[in-house]
C-alpha cells in the first residue's frame, strides 16, 4: 500500500516591535521565506523530508537551518498563531506514483506527500552562511506579503493561509 512522503513545513516568524506600542500586533510580524530551487523567481517556506527518527517538528527546525540559515526555538511556547499542529497538516493534491486514482476526491486516493507545518519564532539573527546559501536566497515579508509569495503553491498557501487565520488580528 503506497503511503505519502512526510514532509516538513517550517513557518518562521520574527517578532519586531513597532517604538509606539508594546503589545504584538500582526503589523509587527514578519515570515521569512527561501528561494524555490526549482522555480526562479518563486520563493517558498523551508520545508523537506522527514528523517527516520525525526518528529516533523524535529525536521522543520532541521530544514529553516538547512534552507534558509535561521534558528528557533525548538519548543512550540510563545506562538503567535492560535491554530493546532493538527490544523497544519494538508495532504498534496497531486497522486503518490502508486496511487489507484489519480484525483484527490476520488476514493482511494494516496497524496504524494503530507505536508505538516509549524510555527517557528526565530530566535539568532540570521546566519551569514548555511548549507544551502549557494543554492538559496532568505527574505523577509510582511504576513500580507508572503501570503501573495505562496499563492503559486496550492498545498504550501493552504497551510498559511489556515495560520494566519489563526493569528488574533491578522489581515
Amino acid at each position: 500500500m503506497a503511503t505519502p512522503r512526510e514532509v516538513a513545513v517550517a513557518i518562521p516568524v520574527v517578532h519586531t516591535p513597532s517604538l509606539s506600542n508594546a503589545a504584538v500586533s500582526s503589523g509587527d510580524l514578519r515570515v521569512y521565506l527561501v528561494s524555490s530551487r526549482k522555480h526562479e523567481g518563486r520563493f517558498v517556506l523551508p520545508k523537506g523530508g522527514v528523517e527516520h527518527g525525526e518528529s516533523t517538528r524535529q525536521a522543520a527546525v532541521r530544514e529553516l537551518w538547512e534552507e534558509a540559515g535561521l534558528i528557533a526555538d525548538p519548543s512550540p511556547s510563545n506562538t503567535v498563531s492560535r491554530c493546532t499542529p493538527e490544523q497544519l497538516i494538508v495532504d498534496d493534491h497531486k497522486p503518490h506514483k502508486h496511487s489507484p486514482v489519480k484525483h484527490a476526491h476520488e476514493p482511494g486516493f494516496v497524496a504524494r506527500a503530507r505536508y505538516s507545518a509549524h510555527e517557528l519564532v526565530l530566535t539568532k539573527q540570521p546566519a551569514e552562511q548555511w548549507p544551502e546559501a549557494h543554492e538559496r536566497s532568505r527574505k523577509s515579508f510582511t504576513l500580507q506579503e508572503a501570503a501573495r509569495e505562496l499563492e503559486w503553491r496550492k498545498d504550501v498557501h493552504s497551510i498559511f493561509k489556515t495560520w494566519l487565520a489563526g493569528i488574533p488580528s491578522a489581515p
